[in-house]
């Protein structure tokens, strides 16, 4: 600093310095007091409106309050637990429905109709007659013949499986139509009992292969006469119906089913409520219709039938019968 300045520095009152210095103090200290009016000024001046400030301000907080919340890290294990509980519920469900659809035995299937010496069981017509039993009906069988019957399923009072049907008394002349059905663990032996030491006793068997083969000859007839093939009268093709609604349908490759559906004649005396339906193969000799009835236990039977044409009507054995449309 030169002298000159120097000396008007030292130079100045020192009453003057003071107040001068108060005075600048003060004029700084001012500018820390910044109104409302102030902060707008500046938010303006950078574009920045007060509203908007408050919503980024409230944005903000919004973000800072989902990162503390986190809602998905505690509830992600509890849905997947959730989910799992399901899952496992419904394999079980489904499993115990499978396992009663497709493994739990019941009366529906096959049977091998037994007696029981002691404790061996032997087959009734050596191996050759069957119930089958399904949704609705009752199949008596062997293999050819076959005895039909409604039936129906209950429970009872004791929890047991009570069966139903006009079988049991019009067919095999049980004194009751109801039977009581036990099953033995397996579900492979059961037994439908009617009261006291009436009833009748099955194995679950699948049935045997039926040879019905009409190119396989065996009617005694056939042998008699030396047929070496079978001979098929085209005008017989079709199926005929009598009176009674009782129906023969003789097919063109030589099988041939017997059907009365209405009313039967059965052990000497009638019933329409059971169907009888007899299934054979046949071929046609001299004026006669040859049939052979192959049953399960190998074994076959054999009728003949003098047949003839009236006009559009067959005659078998005396019987007429029209052909059905």
């Amino acid at each position: 600093m030169d002298t000159e300045n120097k000396d008007l520095v030292n130079n100045i009152p020192e009453d003057d310095a003071g107040e001068s210095l108060k005075e600048a103090g003060e004029k700084f200290t001012s500018t820390l007091d910044i109104d409302k009016d102030d902060i707008d000024f500046e938010l303006e001046r950078y574009g920045i409106s007060e509203e908007k400030a408050a919503e980024e301000e409230a944005s903000a907080e919004e973000e800072i309050s989902a990162v503390k919340k986190k809602p998905f890290i505690i509830q992600k294990p509890i849905i997947i637990a959730a989910v799992s509980f399901l899952l496992v519920a419904v394999l079980i469900l489904g499993s115990v429905f499978i396992y009663r659809g497709f493994f739990q035995k019941g009366v529906e299937g096959s049977w091998d109709w037994v007696i029981y010496n002691g404790d061996e069981p032997q087959s009734i017509y050596g191996g050759g007659m069957y119930f089958v039993f399904d949704s609705e009906k009752i199949y008596m069988t062997n293999g050819s013949n076959n005895v039909i019957a409604a039936y129906s399923t209950a429970k009872g009072e004791d929890g047991k499986l009570n069966i139903t049907s006009n079988f049991f008394t019009d067919f095999l002349g049980l004194s009751v139509e109801t039977g009581k059905v036990t099953f033995s663990e397996n579900g492979d032996k059961m037994e439908i009992n009617f009261g006291g030491d009436a009833s009748l006793n099955f194995l679950r068997k699948e049935l045997p292969a039926l040879k019905n083969d009409p190119k396989a000859l065996s009617h005694a007839s056939v042998d008699e006469a030396e047929i070496k093939s079978m001979v098929i009268d085209d005008k017989l093709v079709g199926t005929w119906k009598d009176e009674m609604e009782t129906s023969f349908t003789f097919n063109a490759d030589g099988t041939g089913k017997y059907k009365a559906s209405e009313s039967v004649v059965l052990m000497q005396y009638y019933t329409d409520k059971l169907e009888v339906e007899t299934s054979f193969v046949y071929t046609t000799y001299n004026g006669e219709i040859l049939v052979t009835f192959p049953y399960y236990n190998g074994e076959k039977g054999d009728m003949s039938m003098k047949y003839s044409f009236d006009g559009e009507t067959l005659v078998m054995e005396g019987i007429g019968y029209k052909k059905a449309q």
